[in-house]
């Protein structure tokens, strides 16, 4: 088809979808009465001045109607969906807001109105977290009816993974994530930092579902993706993401040397969460070493970039209290913690901090009974931990019970140990009932 008869197509159709006779088009563009028929029936052509006329009368003037304003446009909501990826918001909304007349071309365009409410359902996830309007901007998606390219279902995936990932629904959001991947080799319009993303996602579920060598095999298969950039927030968040594997695995050796590229790469940016981001983690690698005084330091200063009330500050208070205990300092742990639960407004660090509490109160009296904590730990913080998947803050709390019923001679000790074993099991050798590990 033409450039000029593509753009004649259109305009035939939102002529008729806003109910303009042929009669009324063709007074707009001083032509004869039978023009706009033979156009339609593809016997004859406008004139570019009639085009421009109609398209005054019609109120196109910027609508992209002819292949190379296609071409453009489509380009420039990847440049959009690329602000977005950058981290550069206002930027992004604003381009949203001025390429949203687009969404009138229903009728006639089956691509550039999808996709951008598919880029303005990622905006609404990445930039403002509200996924009730941008799981609607996708049901809009949904609804219309056309059969969908790989590139559009592509994105529709992606985004609903997100939306499941800032839920906390870490299976269904993999699920996803997975599809994602199957559709992404016929995208053309995809780059090598689209697909490093992907696996940073995928990788992340993994994470969060606590399968260490899954998530590393994820990631380790595309870290080398270049990127063309010098510093990105999308590096640094997977090598951060792919050091805590490490950690969970002992790797610590390449775990450090990860995290302080990371934190050279976010002191460059002057990026506060991610240099917050790389103090937790350099912390949760001097726990694993035992090196308890240094992580407290590490989780200080990762507390301080973290903003109050984040699931990331919540955290790294957890973090802290529970070294202060291993230090044998249960008064600053207990005090600590006390500062850490009248900030909380969380539910589910609300359980994880009186889980906390106590376990300091066992810990810092391991030879007496503490039958009330000890019943907490198992009834409610050790279910809540692994319904939840925080297997490995679950571990502990297991060695500390196994270390207690040992001093007491009682064989629930080896219950304790089994407990462990199982969780070793579960996310080491990655045994997966739902057809969700490969």
């Amino acid at each position: 088809m033409s450039n000029t008869r593509l753009e004649e197509k259109k305009i035939m159709h939102l002529r008729e979808a806003r109910g303009i006779g042929r009669m009324t088009l063709a007074e707009a563009m001083r032509a004869d009465a039978d023009l706009v028929k033979q156009v339609e029936s593809g016997e004859a052509h406008y004139s570019p001045a009639q085009l421009r006329l109609a398209r005054k009368h019609l109120n196109l003037t910027n609508m992209p109607l002819s292949e190379l304003e296609v071409a453009a446009f489509k380009r420039r909501l990847y440049i959009m969906y690329d602000l977005v990826k950058d981290r550069r918001f206002h930027e992004a909304k604003d381009m949203c807001s001025e390429m949203a007349c687009v969404l009138e071309l229903d009728n006639c365009d089956d691509d550039l109105p999808q996709l951008h409410r598919l880029f303005e359902a990622h905006i609404l996830i990445y930039a403002d977290n509200d996924l009730n309007a941008a799981e609607k901007k996708l049901e809009q998606y949904q609804s219309k009816n056309y059969g969908p390219t790989a590139e559009h279902n592509y994105h529709y995936y992606f985004n609903m993974a997100a939306i499941h990932t800032r839920r906390v629904d870490y299976e269904a959001s993999l699920s996803f994530y997975k599809k994602a991947q199957e559709v992404s080799s016929t995208v053309k319009e995809l780059t090598q930092e689209d697909i490093k993303r992907l696996h940073l996602g995928i990788g992340a579920c993994y994470t969060f579902l606590e399968f260490p060598f899954k998530a590393i095999s994820c990631l380790e298969n595309a870290r080398d993706l270049h990127t063309d950039k010098r510093t990105c927030v999308l590096n640094i968040h997977f090598d951060n993401t792919l050091a805590l594997n490490y950690i969970r695995v002992n790797e610590l050796n390449k775990a450090e040397k990860l995290l302080e590229h990371c934190l050279i790469c976010a002191n460059s940016i002057k990026d506060g969460f991610y240099i917050g981001l790389a103090h937790y983690n350099l912390g949760l690698l001097r726990n694993q070493r035992e090196m308890w005084a240094d992580a407290i330091d590490y989780f200080e200063r990762a507390i301080e970039c973290f903003e109050k009330d984040t699931l990331q500050h919540l955290r790294a208070m957890c973090c802290m209290v529970r070294c202060w205990a291993s230090l044998g300092k249960f008064a600053n742990a207990k005090r600590l913690l006390k500062k850490a639960t009248s900030m909380c407004n969380d539910e589910l660090y609300n359980i994880i901090y009186e889980a906390i509490r106590h376990y300091i109160e066992v810990r810092g009296r391991i030879s007496l009974y503490n039958d009330k904590s000890v019943e907490y730990i198992e009834t409610i913080a050790l279910p809540h931990f692994e319904r939840t998947y925080d297997y490995y803050l679950a571990i502990d709390f297991y060695k500390l019970l196994e270390k207690y019923y040992a001093k007491k001679n009682d064989k629930k000790s080896l219950l304790m140990s089994e407990a462990i074993r199982r969780i070793y099991e579960r996310c080491l050798i990655s045994v997966d009932e739902g057809g969700l590990i490969p």
